[in-house]
């Protein structure tokens, strides 16, 4: 029994490991775009533009499922019994951090992509 437990973490810990790697890949991806208007630029932007296409789409349909899980991990806390409470209670950890992974991505990123673009004479990789 404690194997079966075992494994759905880990499933889930690789899920959410999932969810971070393609938020990360949604956001990074642009940061090499470059504006010089080269063919850098020519390719990088229908590129740029679809990824950006992505990830409104990810906001929009995270947020109301986000919304969902919380009204029903509230429900368990409510109604449930310790047990319950606690899953409830870990569940609303793990949503909210994923909410912070993904709509704080692109912050992080062009911070990171400051951070690289300030040590470089041409402007860095990222710009």
């Amino acid at each position: 029994m404690e194997n079966v437990k075992k494994g759905k973490r880990s499933r889930r810990a690789l899920n959410e490991m999932a969810v971070a790697v393609i938020t990360a890949l949604v956001t990074v991806v642009p940061a090499f775009a470059d504006t010089n208007g080269g063919l850098s630029s020519q390719l990088t932007s229908p590129i740029k533009q679809g990824l950006s296409e992505v990830y409104s789409l990810m906001t929009a349909i995270v947020l109301p499922i986000a919304v969902i899980v919380l009204a029903i991990c509230a429900i368990k806390i409510i109604w449930g019994n310790t047990k319950s409470a606690e899953e409830g209670k870990a569940t609303i950890v793990r949503v909210i951090i994923a909410l912070a992974l993904i709509y704080l991505a692109p912050l992080l990123i062009s911070t990171v992509s400051g951070w690289f673009s300030s040590y470089s004479t041409q402007g860095g990789i990222f710009n």
